[in-house]
């Protein structure tokens, strides 16, 4: 760490200067002396989207070959359990990925958890004519999956610059939408050209080269990386919101349960899902039963909406770190963000309710995705805010709980339309959870750091506040 009233290029480091004072200073932005040559925090987070879009290609591309499957071949009800399965082992490894990045660093648990998710991938090839088997194959990509997302958080703890966190890991979800727009776009290129098998036989070709070059020039922290330059490095050890204390203590996970931030979080997180993993598995069979969209012929129908989220991700993150040095409010720029992003697209799924046509629909839902990407400004960034230490185990408990609709809403969404054949239905459910999702952090949520530590140890002598 650097001395008390040391330069680093042209930023005076005061050891007494507010973190947020030094990170708004002008010397930090742009081209400044501090970090010349690559600047491999954003190299990091390149390669963290890369991990997200492989992670999220391999998940959207059982939406399209599911579809072709012999053995559930127009079977709705069947399907919505293979598009179930992958979340009852993607809700197991969740906690558990953050303990590990914790213990041991982001980059050993990423490639593992990339490499398990591949294998289970590829799997679906040889076990789609036993349905046991292909659930089992789904169960076990989710196991991998499972462990990315804390991990990408506690890396972005530890490589991200509290003024640049916003945007940067905005940019590292972006591989989220990107991931999808690459599934939707060449997935169905590639079944109709070869078969449904060679989709997951390509994506596991990208994932084997992503693994290879992670390896090489990835890192789980700047102190461990061997190619940043000392100035990079000293200066996101000095502006990044991680406090380095006691890195070997216990988690206190039962603060996740007692601080309504936290609260908001989880409700917040879990009401976004519900709607995004019902768009993930089902809108390919929207398009192709309700819209008649040849998915092989005009992949891009697909495609379109995806766009938009992605520019919507980079746009509220650029814009929430602007807000944030402009107001000195993070908590308001967080309600903001999260607001638009889910009572925005809560309206847009109810006009879709009533869109029957391909270009209103696509229209309808474009505008939706790229205002329901601001919810990413909100909660999800939220997290580091309000634990910076523990945030990849704090993300871990959040998605876990997250995951939950990921299983009811399939299985919901493919009994609904079992039963009654009603889209409509199904989207004003997404409706209703989207609404419910963003008053709960409108009225509970907040961004100031807690101290995890510090109020474990106020229970433990016997505070008995739980809701503070």
């Amino acid at each position: 760490m650097p001395e008390k009233g040391e330069t680093l290029g042209h930023v005076q480091l005061d050891e007494h200067a507010p973190l947020a004072e030094v990170a708004q200073r002008p010397e930090c932005e742009g081209d400044v002396p501090c970090c010349r040559g690559p600047r491999w925090r954003y190299l990091i987070a390149a390669q963290l989207a890369c991990a997200m879009i492989v992670c999220y290609a391999d998940r959207t591309n059982i939406g399209i070959a599911v579809l072709d499957f012999p053995s559930v071949k127009g079977n709705d009800s069947k399907q919505g359990w293979i598009l179930a399965s992958f979340f009852y082992g993607y809700i197991c490894t969740q906690i558990f990925g953050g303990w590990w990045a914790h213990k041991v660093g982001g980059k050993i648990v990423l490639l593992c958890a990339v490499f398990v998710w591949t294998i289970f991938d590829i799997s679906t090839v040889f076990t789609e004519p036993v349905y046991g088997l292909l659930i089992a194959s789904r169960v076990g990509m989710g196991l991998g999956e499972g462990m990315t997302m804390p991990v990408l958080h506690n890396l972005a703890s530890r490589w991200y610059p509290e003024h640049e966190i916003t945007r940067l890991v905005n940019v590292q979800s972006s591989g989220q939408d990107l991931g999808m727009i690459l599934a939707l776009s060449l997935s169905p290129v590639i079944g109709h050209a070869l078969s449904w098998k060679w989709i997951f036989i390509t994506f596991a070709i990208f994932s084997a080269v992503w693994q290879v070059l992670f390896l090489i020039f990835g890192s789980k922290d700047p102190e461990s990386h061997p190619l940043i330059s000392e100035e990079e490095k000293r200066y996101l050890v000095r502006t990044r919101q991680l406090n380095h204390t006691g890195a070997g203590t216990r988690w206190p996970w039962r603060v996740c349960f007692k601080k309504r931030a936290f609260i908001a979080v989880f409700i917040a997180h879990t009401c976004v899902n519900y709607g995004w993993y019902v768009l993930l598995g089902w809108l390919p069979k929207y398009c192709q039963k309700v819209l008649k969209t040849d998915l092989y012929m005009k992949p891009y129908v697909l495609t379109i909406p995806y766009v938009c989220a992605v520019c919507g991700i980079y746009v509220s993150g650029v814009l929430s770190d602007y807000l944030i040095r402009r107001w000195g409010k993070r908590s308001v720029v967080r309600k903001l963000m999260n607001s638009i992003g889910l009572l925005l697209p809560a309206v847009c799924l109810v006009i879709l309710s009533g869109v029957h046509d391909t270009t209103h629909a696509i229209t309808v839902l474009s505008i939706g995705l790229f205002f329901c990407r601001f919810a990413q400004s909100g909660y999800w960034v939220n997290i580091i805010d309000l634990s910076p230490k523990y945030c990849g185990q704090v993300m871990g408990v959040s998605n876990t709980i997250a995951t939950i609709p990921g299983i009811v809403g399939n299985v919901v969404t493919g009994a609904v339309l079992n039963a009654t054949g009603s889209w409509a239905t199904v989207w004003i459910i997404g409706a209703t959870v989207f609404t419910v999702g963003g008053l709960a952090y409108l009225f509970l949520g907040d961004a100031e750091e807690i101290d995890m530590d510090a109020d474990d140890q106020s229970s433990a002598e016997g505070d008995t506040r739980t809701f503070a």
